[in-house]
């Protein structure tokens, strides 16, 4: 047997290329046209207003028609807190929340999985080649 001998190899670091360095507006316009060309994130943020401005549209209904039953401590008190109550209603703000996830949830399947028929949120990978 003969022994053999390995050369050291020389480590490549990365070469910084000259060219425009990218900001932060940049980051902005990707991700803007990231969201805006998923068709179903304009549906999704029109539904999530119309069910946000629907759940305040009913608690203020529901403030108006109970106005008369309610006491003097009560109205001194529902201009600087209750109306504020009426337009960030909690079911208004878990369902924004819930929005917001669902959204991210389909921008995520969006970008991961391409193809339709591998799935949600699975990541692509392309065929083996033979």
């Amino acid at each position: 047997m003969t022994p053999t001998t390995t050369r050291p190899t020389a480590v490549s670091t990365p070469v910084r290329t000259p060219g425009p360095r990218t900001h932060f507006r940049d980051l902005l316009a990707a991700e803007w046209i990231k969201l805006w060309s998923l068709r179903s994130s304009s549906w999704a943020f029109g539904a999530s207003a119309l069910v946000v401005i629907g759940i305040n549209i009913s608690a203020a209904v529901a403030d108006y028609n109970n106005w008369p039953t309610y006491n003097e401590g009560i109205r001194a008190l529902f201009v600087p807190i209750w109306a504020m109550r009426d337009a960030f209603t909690i079911g208004a703000s878990m369902v924004l929340i819930l929005a917001t996830g669902s959204i991210g949830a389909l921008r995520l399947s969006a970008s991961t999985a391409p193809d339709r028929s591998v799935g949600p949120l699975r990541p692509y990978r392309p065929a083996a080649r033979s």
